[in-house]
């Protein structure tokens, strides 16, 4: 899409012209991408400052609603956006080692999660309230290194795993709205 605006008062400008450049109408054939449309708008709206251009959120916000239009699968897709958000800003949680210590964990093994520390804690600096499997783990490392979104749904586990950290690490570090967190609760519910 390309905007033309033109300076207003204040903050506000005025909205001259604005022509389509790709469309996603098969999002509008689900409710299921739908939600997951609003929601990661949602997501995006809460990390990006208001008048700071990210070029790689805007190109990862298009990845994803081209990934949506072609029908994958949605919660998947919203859980990989939201991961490559806090990635590309820096705000990804730090899941090769203890946050306190630095011990790495074992290959393929569990880790304990904590948001309020920003990331993995090793059983001997207390743990965290929440345990990623390794599938989870190296799911969520995976993606916050690539920009490329699910084809095929994740295991029920791995997926309820993300989201709950996710959702601790909002909880903790973002300032979402009632209104925002609201929307993001609402889509991963239906899905439940």
């Amino acid at each position: 899409m390309n905007a033309h605006f033109r300076p207003g008062r204040g903050e506000l400008a005025h909205l001259e012209r604005v022509s389509v450049d790709r469309s996603f109408h098969e999002i509008l054939r689900s409710l299921e991408a739908i939600g997951a449309a609003g929601a990661a708008l949602a997501v995006i709206r809460e990390r990006v400052p208001d008048h700071e251009p990210e070029p790689a959120v805007f190109d990862a916000a298009v990845r994803f609603l081209t990934a949506l239009n072609e029908g994958v699968p949605a919660e998947e897709a919203l859980l990989s956006l939201h991961i490559r958000v806090l990635a590309i800003l820096g705000f990804a949680p730090t899941l090769d080692r203890c946050v306190h210590c630095g011990k790495m964990p074992a290959p393929g093994r569990s880790a304990s999660f904590d948001a309020a520390r920003g990331g993995i804690v090793c059983r001997a600096c207390g743990g965290g309230r929440l345990v990623l499997s390794g599938g989870a783990l190296r799911r969520w490392v995976a993606l916050q290194a690539t920009s490329e979104l699910p084809e095929q749904p994740w295991p029920d586990s791995e997926r309820q795993e993300i989201h709950d950290a996710l959702a601790q690490l909002d909880a903790h570090h973002a300032t979402v709205s009632v209104r925002e967190s609201t929307a993001v609760r609402m889509f991963m519910l239906r899905r439940g």
